[in-house]
């Protein structure tokens, strides 16, 4: 299996994360308000930082997005995060070396 190493730390991996694998605590990387941006607003950089929250060490970056539709007579969030219930947009899971 040592074969697929060179593929797995190049690419991105989309699968289902579970909540007690995630060892930091999580950081907003942008927000996009989707009625009102143009395209040139998903060009961007961040800044951030990772706290650890136990004596571990990270194997990835897990990433995920919310989408709310707080404009709608009922308003409800969309989340993709291993915190909530799982959905099929799963995560993406950025290993590091």
């Amino acid at each position: 299996m040592s074969c697929l190493t060179p593929t797995v730390m190049r690419e991105p991996l989309i699968d289902v994360v579970n909540s007690n694998m995630v060892i930091t605590n999580t950081a907003k990387i942008l927000e996009l308000d989707l009625c009102f941006m143009k395209p040139g607003d998903v060009e961007f950089t961040s800044e951030y930082s990772l706290r650890s929250n136990f004596d571990e060490r990270a194997h990835a970056i897990v990433s995920w997005w919310d989408s709310d539709f707080s404009r709608l007579q009922n308003p409800v969030t969309l989340s993709t995060s291993p915190f909530k219930k799982s959905t099929h947009w799963k995560q993406t899971v950025f290993y590091m070396e």
